[in-house]
């Protein structure tokens, strides 16, 4: 994927977004991967999530959309993202903290209010 951002027609103005883009979506998949080995759990290697940011970068080096429309498509790729990854750490949490009965971010307990 980063390889593939250098093809973009923003990439030269902006390659730290870039970075960060593929970073935190590495970081989600990478979540997913430790998820699955300390679980024992099948891991699922196929994302579609890669082409979608593929096919996205094609549109923009073959100026299929304009720039601004490619910016809104590489913002909405890593809302997509980075809304994934909360829901699985929310899950992760929630499943952690009510299977070792733990309170999570309550000062007092609703049931004594």
């Amino acid at each position: 994927m980063m390889f593939a951002s250098s093809y973009s027609q923003l990439y030269a103005g902006y390659p730290v977004y870039f970075l960060i883009v593929c970073g935190f979506y590495l970081t989600f998949v990478t979540a997913i991967y430790n998820l699955c080995s300390t679980a024992s759990a099948k891991y699922d290697w196929l994302f579609f999530e890669p082409f979608v940011y593929l096919f996205t970068v094609y549109m923009d080096y073959t100026h299929q959309v304009t720039s601004e429309v490619a910016g809104f498509l590489y913002i909405c790729f890593f809302s997509w993202t980075m809304i994934r990854y909360l829901h699985l750490m929310r899950n992760i949490v929630n499943q952690i903290t009510s299977y070792m009965g733990l309170r999570f971010l309550l000062v007092k307990d609703r049931k004594n209010s």
